[in-house]
């Protein structure tokens, strides 16, 4: 691999460790997607918190406590001095979740991290956990990140979604382009797989045919091939660039969902009885796909 990370002008790839050291926690901050492990299971959180912000601002024990007890009132933890003396286990996983924040945010950063924030949390504390990272953030006025698998999570929450496979990125825009407007097999099938309030009883969820490549053994061409219901030859053989409109929606495909080239593929796929077209059109769930590049080659 090779490029930038370019924050505030710096390139953090060519930074000191000196000086990354001074950025992380500080202007840089992340929120772990399993709190259990990111916190320290032996030691108090009043102690985790005040260590955070002695090390970085400098203040005294009794400075430090009083700040530790405000962050956990501001992430709405009740009573913040009974969870100050308390340790990570004795807490429930989305009060956990709030001290992590609580943590994150202690040194005002200027981009904020957010990593699968609300995994094993139950429907209700996922909701409430995401409002407080938004409410954090339009308070503090800082960038944030959120990284998730469930695009129902960002939506209403972003101002824009890069959505990556295999390591690269196959489409970026605004988040209303991205769910009014979407242009990638990959993200088309994200969409279709979050469930959706008004389907029958015992509908059978969508999923997406096949399963992720190797990274250490990519295939040739576009890395979604295999799993996308429109492929066709030039797919398997050509990788596509990551194109910009004129409005800024950049996507790497040959066959943009909504195209006259997407639907010719369809009907041509599916008129071949391609498995990874039949699997999407009959709602299948299918773990492997045979790759006949021959039955919807162009």
């Amino acid at each position: 691999t090779s490029g930038k990370a370019l924050f505030d002008g710096k390139d953090l790839l060519s930074l000191p460790m000196n000086q990354m050291t001074n950025i992380w926690g500080q202007e840089i901050a992340m929120v772990f997607q399993d709190p259990m492990t990111s916190l320290n299971p032996v030691v108090k959180i009043g102690r985790q918190v005040s260590e955070h912000v002695r090390k970085h601002l400098s203040l005294s024990r009794r400075e430090a406590r009083e700040l530790a007890v405000q962050l956990l009132k501001s992430v709405r933890i009740p009573e913040a001095e009974v969870a100050y003396s308390s340790f990570p286990h004795e807490l429930s996983g989305g009060m956990r979740q709030r001290v992590s924040i609580a943590i994150a945010l202690a040194c005002g950063p200027q981009l904020l991290f957010a990593d699968e924030p609300t995994t094993a949390l139950d429907v209700t504390v996922q909701h409430q956990i995401l409002n407080l990272l938004g409410l954090q953030q339009s308070e503090r006025d800082m960038a944030m990140v959120l990284v998730t698998h469930d695009l129902g999570v960002v939506a209403g929450r972003t101002d824009e979604i890069i959505v990556m496979y295999a390591g690269k990125i196959v489409e970026q825009a605004s988040t209303h382009q991205i769910f009014q407007n979407t242009s990638h097999p990959y993200t088309e099938a994200l969409l279709r797989s979050i469930p959706k309030t008004d389907q029958p009883s015992h509908t059978r969820l969508a999923a997406i045919a096949g399963r992720p490549p190797n990274l250490i053994t990519m295939p040739s061409g576009c890395s979604f091939s295999p799993r996308c219901p429109y492929a066709q030859e030039r797919c398997f053989e050509e990788e596509p660039p990551l194109t910009v409109t004129k409005e800024g929606h950049a996507t790497a495909c040959w066959y943009q969902v909504g195209t006259e080239a997407n639907r010719a593929a369809w009907d041509k796929n599916l008129a071949a009885g391609r498995p990874a077209t039949l699997a999407v059109a009959e709602g299948q769930v299918i773990d492997e796909v045979p790759i006949d590049i021959g039955a919807g080659g162009a």
